[in-house]
């Protein structure tokens, strides 16, 4: 009797059990995002476009398991700080995709562009440098998060009054993944998604996406479009898929063999040093090497000053966009290491 009345109750607890017990265990992280829109501009005409293509980008990722950050209308610390976070995710989540989506107004100066927020009040081109987000900040975060294969789309339209094209071109670089699709317009509609987001977001609703499929339609869209595009790039053979596996880590190459140590060669008279590369603290500095740090800020585009070897205001503001790039504090004071590492990028 105790027996039949236990059975039932045993098998409620078990089928409780086992409707609340794990699966399989859960796939990994599809990948991470993040994704910019500026969109209401206190000195400049709206961009209502970029909402509506920020929007549909974001949900089409989220549809995919993405971890999605969403910002709109974004200060530059917060995108400093949502690039950092970026970047943190994709290294603990292992060599997973990363997608970057960035809608606004662009402007350049001396050949590098840059992002312009919401709150950018731009007189003259230098202002840019305190105002504007170098646009290398954006591949630099991907580059240092170590993925395979990531996508990149600056969804941009030159800031008023610009005559030149904006050099998009100038951020591919040697340190970005061998799996990037690194993609740009400057044409952004007013009250409508992108051409370049109403290609995307059907792509990125697909169970399975390739990077050399994203670029190859948003190629073809930007071409058939008339629109300005910078020359678009893809790295290596589009290995990697964006959506639909884990993108494989990269292979390491074999090992080469061990080679026998060459006889040294005589000795010879050094060469000397450049003195250049070896400045001092800025505490230490003359006059000349004060000009010469001016000259690599200008050749470097931080700088539209007078190169006469003070360093007033406008030289300060250089320096500390300078340290925004290398990821340190912006004390606007160079250190010997920070001095030596801005000469060495000209």
């Amino acid at each position: 009797m105790r027996n039949h009345l236990l059975q039932p109750l045993l098998a409620m607890i078990c089928a409780a059990w086992i409707g609340t017990t794990p699966g399989p265990a859960q796939a990994a992280q599809p990948g991470v995002a993040l994704v910019l829109s500026n969109t209401d501009y206190a000195s400049l005409p709206a961009l209502p476009g970029c909402t509506l293509s920020a929007h549909g980008i974001a949900a089409a990722l989220r549809g995919q398991g993405f971890d999605v950050t969403e910002e709109a209308n974004p200060a530059i610390g917060q995108v400093d700080a949502a690039l950092s976070a970026l970047g943190d995710k994709a290294a603990a989540a292992k060599n997973v995709p990363v997608v970057v989506y960035v809608c606004g107004y662009a402007s350049a100066f001396n050949g590098r562009p840059f992002i312009l927020p919401v709150s950018a009040n731009i007189s003259r081109p230098a202002d840019v440098l305190s105002q504007g987000l170098l646009a290398k900040a954006l591949t630099g975060a991907i580059g240092r998060a170590g993925v395979s294969t990531a996508l990149i789309v600056l969804d941009v339209v030159p800031m008023p009054g610009m005559t030149d094209p904006l050099p998009l071109g100038t951020l591919d670089q040697p340190e970005l993944p061998p799996g990037l699709a690194l993609l740009g317009a400057v044409e952004v509609t007013e009250d409508a998604p992108s051409p370049v987001a109403t290609t995307l977001i059907p792509l990125l609703k697909e169970p399975k996406v390739d990077i050399a499929a994203v670029f190859a339609a948003v190629s073809n869209r930007v071409t058939g479009m008339k629109t300005i595009a910078l020359p678009l790039s893809r790295r290596g053979d589009g290995a990697g898929l964006l959506i639909g596996a884990p993108a494989p880590p990269p292979v390491a190459p074999p090992a080469a063999p061990p080679q026998a140590t060459p006889p040294q060669a005589a000795p010879t008279t050094a060469a000397p040093a450049n003195t250049a590369a070896a400045l001092p603290d800025e505490s230490q500095m003359t006059e000349f090497d004060r000009r010469t740090v001016q000259v690599a800020l200008t050749k470097l585009g931080y700088y539209g000053g007078a190169v006469d070897g003070i360093f007033g205001a406008d030289t300060r503001a250089a320096i500390r966009r300078f340290q925004h790039e290398l990821h340190e504090p912006m004390t606007g004071q160079l250190t010997q290491d920070q001095s030596k590492r801005l000469l060495a990028a000209q």
